[in-house]
């Protein structure tokens, strides 16, 4: 018969596993109340805040994944914003654009993925490097 192993030992773990996170990302993760974790862990002398060694945190490009800042903790840190977070103009394009072949004249060209995925939604079955193989590629078919 196996035993359960109990809360206060779990919290203890996981913040051993995890000695970055707060008290109140502990208690999301696992189920619990933040004052319950916090209470576990000053019961067992552990520290409820993140170590004075990580005063920052780093950001880094979202294509190249070179650093590109360092956001001190005292600042508002806003998780979404720095997963897009590039360190050149030609990241950006990278990171927003794909390789395409043109259905008609075989060139390789460069288009956003919003417009790709909005085409394919409209039914679009071929894709254009311009309107000019547009054009072209309707008039061979009449």
């Amino acid at each position: 018969m196996s035993r359960k192993t109990p809360s206060k030992t779990k919290v203890l773990r996981f913040k051993a596993q995890n000695p970055f996170m707060r008290t109140s990302e502990i208690a999301k993760r696992m189920g619990y109340h933040r004052s319950y974790v916090y209470k576990i862990l000053k019961e067992n002398e552990q520290p409820t805040r993140i170590p004075s060694g990580l005063k920052s945190r780093h950001v880094y490009c979202a294509e190249c994944k070179a650093l590109v800042m360092t956001i001190k903790r005292k600042n508002r840190y806003n998780e979404k914003k720095a997963e897009k977070t590039f360190c050149s103009t030609t990241c950006r394009t990278n990171y927003f654009q794909i390789e395409l072949t043109c259905s008609y004249c075989k060139k390789t060209f460069r288009k956003y993925k919003s417009q790709v995925k909005q085409a394919k939604e409209l039914g679009s079955e071929n894709i254009f490097c311009g309107i000019t193989c547009l054009y072209k590629k309707r008039s061979f078919e009449d």
